[in-house]
């Protein structure tokens, strides 16, 4: 589907409403993804304080929603991920209820700070992304740059003609770097390598 990006992929509808009550009955925060719109359905004190940590880390601005997202699935429609704000304490029970439910289904990622899971469709990646948008500019995809620091760059790293871990990057990350950066995101490494 093509927007003002080269394209985006929806969940399917049965992955996201599964994705949704399994997250509740785990009793945890949800942030549904669209092209432009964020929103987070926070239930207590506790998950508002997640959300706005989030909010304030990423510079993101979130609309909030006690719905489930029902209103947003009719209004707006089906989210590009899910993102379920699980903390630390759980996310091995969340990868592994997620996993278990959903199967092959989907892309289940555990993040690089180990608080939250992303939920996309199958196939749904950065590598994939990088390939199609090189297919759509008819660029060479082995004249491309790519750098990574969470499980979510792997394939993209791995497809690039030359991917770079960041310094603060997970283990699995640099494993498949070509190379590794002496400097995190937040110590503008990107900008310095380059």
């Amino acid at each position: 589907v093509k927007i003002n990006e080269l394209f985006h992929e929806t969940l399917s509808h049965d992955i996201t409403i599964k994705t949704l009550e399994l997250s509740r009955k785990l009793g945890h925060c949800c942030q549904y993804y669209l092209s432009k719109d964020i929103y987070a359905n926070p239930s207590d004190d506790s998950q508002f304080v997640i959300t706005s940590r989030f909010a304030t880390l990423t510079g993101i601005q979130l609309n909030y929603c006690d719905d489930n997202f029902v209103g947003v699935m009719k209004e707006k429609g089906l989210p590009l991920r899910v993102v379920i704000m699980c903390g630390e304490k759980y996310i091995d029970e969340t990868m592994a209820v997620l996993t278990n439910s959903l199967g092959d289904d989907a892309y289940i990622l555990r993040s690089p700070t180990g608080w939250f899971v992303e939920i996309l469709m199958k196939g749904v990646c950065k590598g994939n992304g990088l390939k199609r948008m090189c297919s759509e500019l008819n660029l060479n995809i082995s004249e491309t740059i790519a750098f990574g620091d969470g499980c979510n760059d792997l394939e993209f790293l791995q497809m690039a003609g030359l991917g770079i871990a960041m310094k603060n990057s997970m283990r699995c990350v640099k494993d498949v770097a070509d190379e590794i950066t002496d400097f995190t995101n937040a110590e503008d490494g990107v900008l310095l390598k380059l």
